[in-house]
């Protein structure tokens, strides 16, 4: 018969088993999915596979409605005038020099630092990569695993950062490859 000391020892055991083991995080970002446009219209698997089986907000709203500012603040937690992308652009600070000094503030970095694997596929910034200064071959901190577009949204002929690896795509469609 298990006595009261047993039993405590056992859910202390069970409690440590269960509770030091990290859950696991899965952030998938769209962009275009707004109700008044009804962007999921035409995406009837995602709707399908995501939104009928995981969580939709009805009624959400965001700081900015532009690429961007709006992943800047998603992975900083900071608002526009914190995080200093007001736009699309390097100069509305789309993967200039005020974001990368941000990088190591991002949520991906944190999550890291904490010893959790991060991975990144699709798009990142609208200008990641783009200016001859700083390629493909630069991956942000904080990312285990790393397969960005370089530039903006094109879903053939594209380059893709795979872990700071430039790899040319032609043929295939950007969205078969990153899935």
């Amino acid at each position: 018969m298990f006595n009261y000391i047993t039993v405590t020892l056992l859910v202390l055991v069970l409690h440590t088993c269960f509770c030091d083991k990290k859950p696991n995080f899965v952030l998938i970002l769209t962009d275009d999915q707004d109700i008044v446009l009804n962007g999921m219209e035409p995406l009837k698997n995602v709707q399908r596979l995501i939104g009928n089986e995981g969580t939709t907000f009805n009624n959400s709203y965001t700081t900015s409605p532009l690429c961007c500012p709006s992943r800047a603040s998603i992975l900083t937690g900071l608002y526009i005038h914190n995080h200093h992308t007001y736009n699309n652009s390097v100069d509305g600070g789309c993967y200039g020099s005020s974001w990368k000094q941000l990088e190591t503030s991002t949520f991906n970095y944190m999550m890291n630092t904490a010893g959790y694997s991060t991975f990144y596929a699709g798009k990142y910034l609208n200008t990641y990569a783009t200016q001859s200064d700083d390629g493909p071959e630069n991956v942000p901190p904080g990312w285990t695993e790393w397969h960005a577009l370089v530039g903006n949204s094109v879903y053939y002929d594209y380059t893709l950062s795979n872990n700071g690896v430039p790899t040319n795509y032609s043929d295939l469609y950007l969205t078969d490859v990153i899935i």
